[in-house]
């Protein structure tokens, strides 16, 4: 992940690892243990492979969900920039995903 804002330069162009918890076409929600600080308007960089499609998006940091037990933090993303190809692709891994799925979500 990097970061967009200088005035958290001790973050900018550093790694993080995360777990996808949910994805749509408008973003995503990621759980770490690493505590970004919400406060700033953050952008990241996202690479992720999903569904066979490799992908490096953009995304704004928008809300934290602590949690109590346990020490990952869950963190909503909204995607910024996107290109017609990305959303084309990353809508289209969403649909696969959902059609072989189908059924097997509860």
């Amino acid at each position: 992940m990097e970061f967009g804002n200088s005035s958290i330069g001790k973050l900018k162009n550093r790694n993080f690892n995360g777990v996808i918890e949910d994805l749509s076409i408008g973003g995503l929600k990621f759980l770490t243990s690493f505590e970004f600080p919400v406060k700033y308007n953050i952008i990241i960089k996202i690479n992720f492979t999903f569904y066979g499609e490799l992908f490096d998006l953009k995304g704004k940091i928008m809300r934290r969900e602590d949690y109590i037990k346990g020490k990952s933090i869950s963190y909503g993303v909204q995607f910024v920039d996107l290109s017609v190809k990305d959303i084309t692709r990353l809508n289209l891994a969403i649909h696969n995903f959902q059609v072989e799925n189908r059924g097997k979500i509860g």
